[in-house]
Formats: structure tokens, sequence, C-alpha cells
């Protein structure tokens, strides 16, 4: 069982991402913006972290980018709507480890989610 910080301004898919993870027995805690993902990265312990790329106050990219500055290290999956390659690189060179285009199967997301999990308990 993982805790995951899931960080989804839409609430539709934020619901179907967390009803799917929690039928997994994994904690998920789901918020809309940036600076509600700031503050729960700095305070919360999380195992992993779901990303959206573009939140009403912030961009994913700046949101991980200062995540990593202030040293934080948990396992953060960036979605996006932008499957571009500039936008893939942009996302990952901000400290993302893995990036999911928009839309995505959930038992995608989910292995993702598996593989980073594994990763970061190895």
């Amino acid at each position: 069982m993982a805790a995951i910080l899931l960080v989804e301004d839409d609430e539709e898919l934020a619901a179907a991402i967390k009803m799917w993870f929690e039928r997994k027995n994994h904690k998920i805690e789901a918020v809309g913006t940036g600076l509600e993902a700031l503050e729960l990265m700095e305070y919360g312990k999380f195992d992993l972290i779901i990303l959206d790329g573009q939140l009403p106050d912030m961009k994913g990219v700046d949101i991980c980018r200062q995540f990593r500055s202030a040293g934080g290290i948990t396992p953060v999956l960036m979605l996006s709507g932008q499957a571009f390659e500039n936008h893939v690189a942009a996302g990952l060179e901000a400290g993302a480890n893995d990036y999911l285009a928009k839309p995505f199967a959930m038992k995608e997301l989910a292995i993702r989610i598996e593989s980073l999990a594994a990763n970061a308990n190895s």
C-alpha cells in the first residue's frame, strides 16, 4: 500500500483515479491547485506524487522544479494533455520520474505507479 498525492484540477478525472487506487488499497490524497500541492509536498509524507502538468494557478513543471530544489525525492509521475516532445522533455528535466499523456488508460497509469513504487523501495 502506497501513500499517494494526486494533484489534478479535473474533478472527474481526480475522482476516477482516486477510486481506482483506493480499490487497490492505496491511500490517496487529492488536491486541485499548485499551492495546495506544494504545502502538502513540504509537510506530508507520500510514497508517490501524481502531478498534473497544467493547474489553474501553476504549471506542473514549476511545482516539480520547486519540489526538487527543496530536496524532495519522492517519485513524481506527471500527467499532461500535452504529449509533444518538448513538453515531455520539460517535465522530465524539471525532475519528474515519468510522464503520461492524457487521455490514458487507468491500467497504464497503475502499472507506471507500481513501477515507480517498486523502484523507490529497492
